[in-house]
């Protein structure tokens, strides 16, 4: 059976790969929309046809694994729905106290949660033995690297004059956890994967959005300073990382003339050249907003997408509203979502993981909680956020908090 090496044959290990197939579905069927959408000629006028497609696939494993689901957790399920449904019923009542609209609510919050969010992480807890998902996020990022290709050969070498200098960002939280599993099996000491760790780098430089390197970068510190993975890598990535800091622009102006002679430019590289790498491309203005709005509802807070509305309103933008206007980072939406007390209690639950990671005894469960962590928790500290809307970062607090077979154990 796929996924399932020879020595995992019982029926609990065919149901946890049941329950990790329908945990990862959603990041294969973004990675297929975001390349059907980039590499292929498919009109802008049925994108959302195709996204519902996928939405509807990804229902469909969903589904086929809530029976063994509601076996293994019920009492969680029931739990996690229950609270988050407290959660959306108290942040409509303060957004419509405020009369201000529903729209980031309710999409693209509700269903996101509800339907996507919530069981990615509620199927990935329940999984007993963790190798089993470990294995299967494993074995799909050879088919998220094809695809990979595909969407930066479609959409960076493809690309006309006018748009050859776009990046994606999509692209970028889509292949970071494929090249976080490929660098975690090198610091396990299995050279070969440096080659598949490499391309996908390099993609990224080239094609992503640069605050994903924040992903690699606290990940390789994690292994090489805290975990201490394979010695002899662990020297060879401390000494890349002297010579990337120090020849940084001599580097960046090779590569930025060796992509010129193939008609294509890097934005990350452009950023480095222009000694504009750390400025935090127009967020400067959101965070100030925000700063000013944290005083005005420090008890109750906005309300879960509450917040944007306000930042949309105090930017004075006139295009149209919508949940792209959050905070760009994590932290500060937490407060301005629920106050000052419950938000900053959000935040401590976020970062808890970070420093206990290493107690953990399961080096699967541990592997896995450090890559999701590093893919979406680390950048939504500084330049990202909606965390609630990337399932990733579910994954991340249910397994490291809700993981059923250690608590099953523990009762």
């Amino acid at each position: 059976m796929l996924f399932l090496r020879s020595e995992f044959v019982s029926p609990d290990d065919k149901t946890d790969l049941k329950l990790s197939f329908a945990s990862l579905v959603y990041f294969i069927a973004q990675a297929l929309n975001l390349t059907i959408k980039t590499a292929l000629p498919v009109p802008e006028g049925i994108w959302g046809e195709i996204s519902a497609f996928f939405g509807v696939v990804i229902l469909f494993f969903f589904f086929r694994a809530w029976l063994p689901l509601m076996q293994r957790s019920k009492g969680l399920v029931a739990k996690s729905y229950l609270f988050f449904l407290v959660v959306f019923v108290l942040s409509a009542l303060l957004i419509t106290i405020r009369n201000e609209p529903l729209t980031v609510l309710k999409d693209p919050y509700l269903v996101d949660v509800f339907v996507f969010w919530l069981p990615t992480g509620l199927c990935a807890a329940a999984v007993y033995n963790k190798q089993i998902l470990y294995d299967a996020f494993f074995k799909t990022s050879y088919f998220l690297v094809v695809l990979g290709i595909l969407c930066f050969l479609g959409g960076k070498v493809s690309g006309d004059n006018e748009n050859v200098n776009a990046y994606n960002m999509q692209l970028g939280f889509t292949l970071i956890i494929p090249t976080l599993f490929f660098l975690n099996e090198v610091f396990k000491g299995r050279y070969k994967f440096l080659v598949l760790f490499g391309l996908q780098m390099a993609i990224i430089i080239a094609y992503a959005n640069r605050g994903v390197l924040l992903s690699v970068l606290f990940f390789a510190f994690y292994k090489v300073f805290i975990d201490k993975g394979d010695v002899v890598f662990s020297f060879i990535t401390i000494a890349s990382c002297v010579l990337l800091i120090v020849f940084m622009e001599p580097i960046a102006l090779f590569l930025s003339e060796l992509l010129a002679k193939y008609n294509l430019s890097s934005r990350t590289l452009m950023l480095v050249l222009e000694n504009s790498i750390q400025e935090s491309s127009g967020r400067d203005e959101i965070w100030t907003i925000c700063n000013e709005m944290l005083v005005d509802h420090p008890i109750t807070g906005y309300g879960l997408g509450g917040e944007c509305f306000q930042i949309y309103h105090r930017m004075r933008d006139s295009g149209a509203f919508s949940y792209a206007f959050s905070p760009h980072n994590g932290i500060l939406q937490f407060i301005l979502q629920f106050g000052w007390i419950l938000g900053l209690l959000a935040c401590f639950l976020m970062l808890l993981p970070i420093f206990r990671m290493h107690r953990i005894g399961d080096v699967y469960r541990k592997d896995l909680i450090l890559i999701f962590c590093s893919a979406v928790i680390i950048p939504c500290c500084y330049s990202a956020g909606d965390i609630f809307l990337k399932p990733a970062s579910a994954i991340y607090f249910f397994v490291y908090y809700f993981d059923v077979l250690r608590i099953k154990k523990q009762i």
